[in-house]
This record gives C-alpha cells, sequence and structure tokens, in this order.
C-alpha cells in the first residue's frame, strides 16, 4: 500500500483579484488533510473508492470530465504506470468551503499514484498537474490552491509567476469560521467575469486595491507586525463586499469575530458561503472560537503560520 496525503488551504488576502494577475496571500491549514491510498489489484484494472461523494467503480466507467477520474489519469500517464491498482480516497477537509478541497484531493491522488510507481515528481509538476483538475472544478482557477496544497508553505502568488516562499516573522493565529453553506466558486468567478467585461476600469481599480492591500500585508507578515495585519484583512473584505462575493453568514461571523476582539476578519475563498478567517492573539483565540461557535459557525478551525 502507498499512502500520500495533502493540507487544505486559506487564502490571507487577495482572492479573486489574484485570478487577474494581482498577488495573493495563501497558506497551509495542516489541521485539515486528505488522504489517497493505492493498492495493487490482481485485475488489469483501475478501481476507484471515495465512499465520502458517493464513488465506488472503476476508472474506464468515469467520464473524462470526473475530477477524480482526471487526477488518475494524468497520474497513470506521468508515471507510465500499467497494470491494476486500487486508488482510496478520503479527505476531513469539508468540500466547496474556500479550504481547497478538490486541490487537496487532487494532490494526495497525484502523489499516492506516482509514488506508487516510483515516479519521482517535484512540488511544482504536483501544482502543474493538479491545476488541470482544478480547471474542471473551478472553470477559471487563478492557481493558487493547488499551489499552496502541493508546496506546503506559506506563499506570495501571483498567476503566471513561480510561487515566492512567504517571510515570517513571529507567530500569527487564526481562527477558521465555516459557514456550512456551500460556497460557488465557478459561479462567482463566471459573475466577476461579466461585472470586469461589463465595468472594466472599477472592477480593475478595486482588484489593484485589493492587490496594494495584499502586499502590504505580506511586508507585515515578514516584520512580525501583527498589529498591522488586522486594519489590511477588514478593508480587504470592504472591497469583497464591493465586488459582491460576500453573504449574510460570512457577515454574520465576520461581525462576531471583531466584536469577540479579533484583530481582523474577512471571508476566504470565493466567497458568496464557505469560511471565514480571523486574526487572533493569544487573548482573544479562544473568545473568537466561542464566538463563532454561537454565531452559527459548524465548524471552527485553529492555524497559524510562524513560530
Amino acid at each position: 500500500m502507498t499512502k500520500a496525503s495533502a493540507p487544505g488551504k486559506v487564502i490571507l488576502l487577495g482572492e479573486h483579484a489574484a485570478v487577474y494577475g494581482r498577488p495573493a496571500l495563501a497558506a497551509p491549514v495542516q489541521a485539515v488533510r486528505a488522504h489517497a491510498e493505492v493498492l495493487p489489484l490482481d485485475e488489469d484494472r483501475v478501481k476507484v473508492e471515495a465512499h465520502e461523494v458517493g464513488v465506488d467503480t472503476y476508472l474506464d466507467e468515469m467520464p473524462d470530465t470526473h475530477p477524480l477520474g482526471k487526477a488518475i489519469r494524468l497520474s497513470i500517464k506521468e508515471a507510465q504506470a500499467s497494470g491494476g491498482f486500487q486508488v482510496s480516497v478520503a479527505s476531513d477537509i469539508p468540500p466547496a468551503s474556500g479550504l481547497g478541497s478538490s486541490a487537496a484531493v487532487s494532490v494526495a491522488i497525484i502523489r499516492a499514484v506516482c509514488e506508487h510507481f516510483e515516479h519521482e515528481l517535484g512540488a511544482d509538476r504536483v501544482a502543474q498537474m493538479a491545476f488541470e483538475v482544478e480547471m474542471l472544478h473551478h472553470g477559471d482557477p487563478s492557481g493558487i490552491d493547488n499551489t499552496v496544497v502541493a508546496f506546503e508553505i506559506p506563499v506570495l502568488f501571483v498567476k503566471g509567476e513561480e510561487p515566492r516562499p512567504l517571510g515570517v516573522t513571529g507567530r500569527f493565529q487564526f481562527v477558521i469560521g465555516d459557514t456550512g453553506e456551500p460556497s460557488p466558486t465557478k459561479e462567482l468567478v463566471t459573475m466577476l467575469r461579466g461585472r470586469w467585461a461589463g465595468d472594466t476600469e472599477f472592477v480593475d481599480a478595486l482588484f489593484d486595491s485589493i492587490g496594494e492591500l495584499t502586499n502590504q500585508a505580506a511586508a507585515c507578515i515578514g516584520r512580525g507586525e501583527i498589529g498591522n495585519l488586522g486594519p489590511l484583512m477588514n478593508h480587504d473584505q470592504t472591497l469583497l463586499e464591493t465586488l459582491g462575493v460576500s453573504s449574510p453568514s460570512l457577515d454574520r461571523l465576520i461581525r462576531a469575530a471583531r466584536d469577540a476582539g479579533a484583530l481582523g476578519a474577512k471571508l476566504s475563498g470565493a466567497g458568496g458561503g464557505g469560511i471565514m478567517i480571523a486574526l487572533v492573539d493569544d487573548s482573544s483565540l479562544e473568545a473568537v472560537d466561542t464566538a463563532l461557535r454561537e454565531a452559527g459557525a459548524v465548524r471552527t478551525i485553529q492555524t497559524e503560520i510562524g513560530q
């Protein structure tokens, strides 16, 4: 048996603007992971099991547009694999939440299959392959999810460029609050594409502002300025609301986090549901966690970058 896994991810600043070439900050979330296992089979077929999403079938019976099938086929081609084997997938990353579930599943599958056939892959190649699967999920993804999940380090990401490791001074703690409502990434990306086409100057100005905040946030993190990062997150949330990608449930959790002492709070990911993140310190962490649950979060996850 060959096993591999991949973490979730969280976008700190820069979502949506990253699709249009502006920078984004993102970090892995090690508290939740996707897992893939590969076992040899006596029969000359590839069996696929992912019980959480109702998949129990053979690869040759899966359409080309099925993301799990796509990830496995890419891996077989890359590793020049042959013979029969079984791929089993499980994940504790909430799907459609903004935590990078689809990218993590793809990365785990790619790693497990290629390792099973003793084909070594660098993180950059894993990210490239996972991006091909992300296109099925999201239509026009930025590439940030597959990049962060494959490299498993905080990054400053610009579409089309090599990801840059994010320098971190000190320790930055976050509480993630999950609304429990699916985040319709593909629909929101399409909606913003239409807004951008209809009023390019206005939407580009918003994206420029988000990009500037993101660069400022990267500098704050690099200098260990936790107190300066919070207001940048709050400002970014205001811009995302102007773009129309927040939601009442996200707004409620963000407000609850700020009222409980969070240094900053914003949606994370595509929006329209899914997750939000709150920047906290030791004195506010538990109060914010509790406030999010009381405000309706179906789960909270504590994560951090730096040390």
